[in-house]
């Protein structure tokens, strides 16, 4: 547990100095000053910044998750986008980094991979499944991006009820129901 507080602390110090300051400029030393710890601490948590960002916004759909009782669904949907807007300063410098190790690589990564076995499974060839894959991952991103910045003009909950209804049916067949209770557990 005292694992858990420690990276929540690197987390949300993060989150805040991004209130003020470029991601391109926020260093590991700073984070740890404000943070009252030494970049060993650091570094036995977190590889770098960009591992640290991952781990923010894995925290941020567990938090979601949770807020829905377990499962992805609209009410999930809702969930994360409430958390994306009230940290819209920092998720709009994050979702905006083109860098190599960016949340918006580290999202695709893991999207594909995931969306790429679903699309799989029910037959699409390769091409389609990353074709379908890249397709929503962009979409979602841009959207989410756009939505941030003032150029889609919707509420919260109508960008989730809207991100939710494109989702196709057969990942809400095949995600609708996870039970993510044992991920989200340790995490208050």
């Amino acid at each position: 547990m005292k694992s858990i507080s420690k990276k929540k602390k690197y987390a949300d110090v993060l989150v805040e100095m991004l209130r003020t300051t470029p991601l391109s400029k926020i260093r590991i030393k700073e984070l740890c000053e404000h943070c009252g710890t030494d970049r060993q601490n650091f570094y036995y948590y977190f590889k770098d910044k960009y591992e640290l960002i991952a781990w923010v916004f894995q925290l941020d759909i567990f938090r979601s998750v949770k807020i829905s009782g377990g499962a992805i669904n609209i009410k999930q949907v809702t969930a994360l986008y409430t958390i994306i807007n009230e940290r819209s300063y920092a998720y709009l410098k994050l979702l905006s980094d083109n860098s190599q190790n960016s949340l918006c690589s580290y999202i695709t990564d893991q999207s594909q991979t995931v969306l790429r076995k679903m699309f799989k499974d029910v037959g699409y060839d390769e091409f389609n499944t990353r074709v379908a894959a890249s397709i929503m991952i962009n979409g979602w991103l841009g959207t989410t991006i756009s939505w941030l910045r003032g150029e889609i003009k919707l509420s919260t909950e109508d960008i989730s009820r809207m991100q939710y209804n494109i989702i196709p049916d057969i990942i809400k067949n095949n995600i609708g129901n996870v039970d993510f209770s044992d991920s989200i557990k340790n995490l208050d």
